[in-house]
């Protein structure tokens, strides 16, 4: 009886330290499936949203979070046809997808201008990892707050 009541104990105080070690919860973490409607560039994307039990979303405007292509509009020529290169690698990997989801962070899951912010799953594997990675092996420098 004492060697369970001193396992009981030893249990009780191993969770009460594992609640006390982690004082703050983990980052709520969202899923949802979509379709594509359109890319816009290489870092935002439209998307139909599912909310589950047949309810959709339309026309949600998601930014790549961590992903800072070049912009279509302003900078030079070598730039806007880096913009051009990454939108196209992202049309190619929608056109292809099978399974969409989109996963979003709460509380700060819009920007400025109102885009949730988002990594893309594209067939299970991490659009926003692809996209930086393929940015890198071109030799396309990020734009926006991703410049060096």
């Amino acid at each position: 009886m004492k060697t369970l009541f001193a396992l009981l104990l030893l249990t009780a105080s191993a969770y009460g330290q594992s609640q006390v070690i982690s004082k703050t919860p983990p980052p709520l973490a969202y899923l949802y499936d979509a379709r594509v409607v359109s890319v816009l560039d290489g870092d935002t994307i439209k998307f139909d949203v599912s909310l589950g039990f047949n309810v959709w979303t339309h026309n949600q405007s998601v930014r790549l979070l961590e992903v800072y292509a070049p912009e279509t509009k302003g900078g030079t020529q070598k730039d806007k046809d880096d913009a051009a290169k990454v939108k196209q690698f992202v049309e190619q990997q929608m056109s292809v997808a099978k399974k969409i989801t989109i996963q979003t962070f709460k509380p700060d899951s819009r920007d400025l201008y109102g885009r949730y912010l988002a990594v893309v799953w594209v067939n299970d594997r991490n659009l926003n990892m692809l996209i930086n990675d393929f940015m890198r092996d071109s030799g396309i420098t990020p734009g926006g707050r991703g410049k060096k």
